[in-house]
């Protein structure tokens, strides 16, 4: 029996207001994760990531099927791959905020393959009547049980993980591709979340529950697959709060341990709750180097903000050199115009790598949702504002337009007084070093000197530019942080001089860039990739790249 046809992809482009109507300003911004959000900067100095749409390939080499995967494709690209392959089935994933797009889509659909059946899924699917869309099921929830079952496949089928990566430099690097990049692989652990937060879609879109994927062995076999076809050895590992699953974490983190052959490091989302239960050096040995901590209010309110103080945990993990990410919420109940400034100084002197600043967001389907609109605190608005930066709720301690400008303020404080986050995570990157080399332990040494090389290819970026910084004190906390890295790795190499000046000058391009040329949407390019029953079988670039 011939095999079914799947064709898999997430809304067309373009992005950009200027270029499309289903778009609004700075939509296109979104897809640079760091430039967008956890790096939000004035300046050189802000840093850049394109995640690669690991949900639509996850599903893609799990299916016992001939998958196509479309990443970014045109409404003509979208058109043409139809004609071609004729689907049986075709997915299309999406945000609230890709909604208009659909609707061309499925149109597309129908014209170019009438015989298929569409699916529709993603975050998207929480908005509660998509009747008009016209297609043939919705998928709330979990997507590869879904497809599985639609073609007649096994839905506990084992689960392979497929090989996503990306890339992390600065912004400005982007154009310049002899120009140094960070490499990193994606990979699922799990999706879904039991702490069910009122706000959280992701926890609310996975009914609460903890959907497992590679648990255990499996996590690290698939590290060591990808390693053997790459190179890589940092990780970014999809799961709600890694750190909750002790026993996965202990199996899979000893093998890390104990390996001498490779030096395996992971970043990945947990909570403060989760991480009082470790010691925090067990947790390093086996990898960890990067945790997102929703810290979301000095009076956080949330369960999972329980356990350790916030401050303490914070200063600990950069300590023991591993980078942070801290998120706050504008617009709890609690807050006042008067208070807002203290979630911002608290998030200073967490000093998180990087940071993301955001409105609460009353999503669809969300515990949230329902409250808000029982009290009337919910604004019309259009489906393009579901977004970080976006006001849909009613405060009843703010006009309109306040947060969203409490936001934008809250970043240029946090810039002013922390500094760029490349900076921020030299710094704890050599932290950890000074910290480690003289452990005892001989995982941990060797942990201390991988995060020393860290921090010393960062120098050319710091070396010669401290005028961009954005003020006195931040610039004389660069130069202890450069010595530091002298103590640690010795004086700059003549190679390093040179990569400084090189970066300077590329900073001063830059500037005049900006100064003489009008700034122009940078849209990306199609990534496409095919499997046949869960081997790869062909893929053009897997770094969805912008132009």
């Amino acid at each position: 029996m011939a095999k079914k046809k799947v064709l898999l992809c997430n809304v067309i482009r373009p992005y950009s207001e200027k270029n499309s109507k289903y778009n609004k300003e700075g939509d296109e911004e979104w897809l640079d994760y760091l430039s967008s959000r956890l790096t939000r900067e004035p300046g050189p100095f802000t840093l850049s990531a394109y995640l690669s749409g690991t949900a639509l390939t996850l599903m893609a080499a799990n299916l016992d099927a001939e998958v196509t995967v479309l990443v970014h494709p045109s409404i003509e690209e979208l058109c043409a791959e139809l004609q071609r392959i004729q689907p049986d089935v075709v997915g299309i994933s999406f945000l609230i905020k890709g909604l208009g797009k659909v609707f061309p889509m499925v149109a597309a659909a129908r014209k170019h393959a009438p015989a298929a059946k569409v699916v529709i899924g993603g975050f998207g699917t929480m908005l509660q009547d998509l009747s008009d869309v016209g297609a043939d099921y919705v998928c709330r929830g979990e997507g590869l049980s879904f497809l599985r079952n639609l073609i007649g496949q096994d839905p506990g089928d084992p689960v392979r993980q497929p090989l996503v990566t990306g890339d992390v430099t600065l912004k400005c690097f982007r154009d310049y591709p002899y120009l140094p990049r960070a490499r990193y692989a994606e990979l699922t652990h799990g999706f879904g979340c039991p702490h069910k937060c009122e706000f959280c879609t992701t926890s609310a879109f996975f009914g609460f529950l903890h959907i497992p994927f590679a648990v255990g062995r499996g996590m690290y076999d698939a590290m060591v697959e990808v390693h053997q076809q790459t190179g890589i050895e940092y990780f970014y590992l999809y799961e709600e709060d890694l750190c909750l699953y002790q026993k996965s974490l202990q199996e899979w983190g000893g093998l890390i341990r104990d390996d001498p052959h490779h030096n395996f490091s992971w970043t990945c989302f947990s909570t403060i709750k989760s991480l009082t239960r470790w010691d925090l050096e067990e947790l390093v040995a086996m990898g960890f180097s990067h945790v997102w901590v929703g810290v979301e209010s000095v009076a956080s309110p949330f369960g999972k903000s329980v356990g350790r103080d916030a401050q303490n945990l914070f200063d600990e993990l950069h300590d023991l050199g591993v980078t942070t990410t801290g998120s706050m919420i504008f617009g709890l109940d609690h807050h006042t115009p008067d208070n807002l400034h203290r979630e911002v100084d608290h998030l200073i002197s967490l000093y998180p790598s990087t940071a993301q600043m955001g409105t609460l967001m009353p999503a669809e389907g969300t515990e949230l949702r329902r409250r808000l609109e029982a009290e009337g605190r919910v604004r019309k608005g259009s489906y393009l504002d579901s977004d970080l930066y976006s006001e849909l709720i009613l405060h009843p301690e703010f006009e309109p337009g306040e947060l969203r400008q409490a936001v934008f303020r809250g970043y240029d404080a946090f810039y002013r007084g922390a500094g760029p986050a490349i900076h921020r995570l030299a710094r704890t990157w050599l932290r950890g070093a000074r910290r480690l080399k003289g452990s005892a332990n001989a995982v941990l040494l060797r942990r201390g000197q991988l995060l020393a090389a860290r921090a010393r290819a960062t120098r050319p970026i710091l070396l010669d530019s401290l005028d961009y910084l954005p003020t006195d004190e931040v610039r004389e906390t660069v130069r202890e942080t450069l010595g530091w890295m002298r103590e640690e790795c010795g004086a700059p190499s003549a190679e390093e001089e040179a990569r400084a000046r090189l970066v300077r000058r590329l900073f001063e391009l830059e500037k005049a860039r900006e100064e003489a040329l009008e700034k122009e949407p940078r849209e990306p390019t199609l990534v496409k990739r095919c499997w046949i029953e869960g081997r790869e079988v062909s893929a053009e670039p897997r770094v969805a790249t912008a132009a």
